[in-house]
């Protein structure tokens, strides 16, 4: 992808998907150059959106800090590496944030994705619309990253529930059992589809569960209208997407504040 497309897409995801209204569970407040999302837990607020390019970046650091310590949460700031200043991951490690893993943001055009993309799989996701659904999603993820997801799937479940459907939830079962899902969210108006939360039982992997939840998005996002499909791809997910078209696009890094006495997932 050329530096000219790079810049493009990340302006046209900028505008419509980094300052979009979060999901419904959350409270948004606007700060001098950051856009806080607090989200109901201890643990899931954010910020994703920020201008900090004429302000002493240091300071709106420890500012959030300061604000997010007032409400007695943990919160993530996400980093793309096409923001600005180049340097805000040292700043945030300096003012005593963790690094997690980066991922690859990725982008499929779904004007010219390849047509086996749009082909169903012998693998049928299902379309979760019950709290039963959410609860197999939870299991499957605690199984695949620990931990207990429960506080998570009422968050999910709240959201899918959402009138304005912007969030869907596919399982796969085999043999009654549920063994993959992800999840998919749609922006009113944007021309982009996020892919998330895919999670595939160890022993289920390598069998095409992954690629059966990436079409049944693609052809979901294809019958809305939605032009884009957008994913933070992990070392694992990177070639499969790759296969099917996804073009790297920029690296993500999340950089998490720990809430002292807060629990993650």
């Amino acid at each position: 992808m050329s530096p000219e497309a790079i810049q493009k897409i990340m302006a046209d995801y900028s505008q419509f998907e980094r300052k979009a209204a979060p999901p419904s569970t959350y409270t948004t407040e606007q700060a001098p150059g950051v856009t806080r999302h607090i989200g109901p837990e201890p643990f899931g607020s954010f910020i994703v959106d920020f201008d900090v390019s004429d302000q002493d970046v240091d300071a709106v650091i420890r500012r959030e800090i300061a604000f997010f310590s007032s409400v007695g949460k943990s919160f993530e700031w996400k980093v793309f590496e096409t923001d600005l200043p180049h340097d805000l991951g040292s700043r945030l490690i300096a003012n005593g944030f963790s690094q997690g893993k980066p991922e690859a943001f990725m982008v499929l055009d779904l004007n010219t994705a390849p047509p086996e993309l749009f082909h169903p799989s012998a693998l049928e996701p299902l379309l979760v619309t019950t709290w039963a659904g959410v609860q197999d999603m939870a299991q499957v993820q605690n199984q695949v990253w620990g931990g207990d997801h429960a506080s998570h799937a009422d968050a999910i479940w709240a959201e899918i529930q959402d009138p304005n459907d912007s969030m869907t939830l596919y399982v796969i079962y085999i043999d009654g059992k549920p063994v993959s899902t992800a999840r998919q969210t749609f922006v009113p108006d944007s021309p982009f589809s996020g892919l998330w939360g895919g999670s595939t039982l160890s022993d289920f992997r390598g069998i095409g569960c992954y690629s059966a939840l990436l079409k049944v998005r693609a052809m979901a996002a294809k019958s809305r209208g939605v032009r884009y499909l957008t994913i933070d791809a992990s070392p694992m997910s990177r070639p499969i997407v790759e296969r099917l078209g996804f073009e790297l696009v920029t690296h993500t890094h999340p950089y998490e504040w720990h809430f002292e006495g807060s629990k993650g997932r």
